[in-house]
């Protein structure tokens, strides 16, 4: 048995596996990466606020895809799309915030041809700016709500028949 050697035939891989394990790798790191960035752009901000919400996130949908075993896929695309698009969505206000921040009313009444009150074009930041912490806090607050229902009504409402049939796909 020493001297024997085994041949083995393994197939090369294709085009499409490789584009898979891409996918599964690169997209997680990528939202990571982005979240990064996020945090450290927005300084004191992101430490205290947009980094343990976005962790909460990430740990909601780690513990939902171990506890719904059925849905593992879908919840860990949605989960880290929610990420995705919540950090684009901070980043996003940021820059529109620094934007309006150095238009005068002078050129706001120029752009729409309307008469604009002095006061007004120093409420357009201080609006943006709300809508940032709205959507800061309300987005992982409503996704959170959202896979915690997902998971209580999983776990305590269903029994083993209604489990297996929504792994099949059977509707009750």
């Amino acid at each position: 048995m020493k001297g024997v050697n085994k041949e083995v035939y393994k197939e090369p891989m294709t085009s499409q596996e490789a584009t898979a394990y891409i996918k599964a790798i690169g997209y997680p790191v990528l939202i990571l990466l982005l979240s990064m960035f996020s945090i450290s752009v927005f300084s004191g901000f992101g430490t205290r606020l947009i980094a343990p919400l976005t962790a909460a996130m990430w740990g909601v949908g780690v513990i939902g895809a171990l506890v719904l075993k059925s849905m593992r896929k879908e919840i860990l695309k949605e989960t880290l799309a929610f990420i995705g698009i919540y950090q684009t969505t901070l980043l996003g206000w940021r820059e529109a915030i620094k934007l309006v921040s150095n238009v005068s009313t002078e050129q706001i009444m120029a752009s729409y041809n309307q008469v604009i009150s002095l006061n007004q074009s120093s409420a357009l930041p201080g609006y943006l700016q709300t809508a940032l912490w709205a959507t800061t806090i309300l987005v992982p607050a409503g996704f959170l709500g959202r896979e915690a229902t997902r998971i209580y009504r999983f776990t305590k409402k269903t029994d083993k028949n209604t489990a297996l049939n929504q792994v099949r796909g059977i509707r009750p």
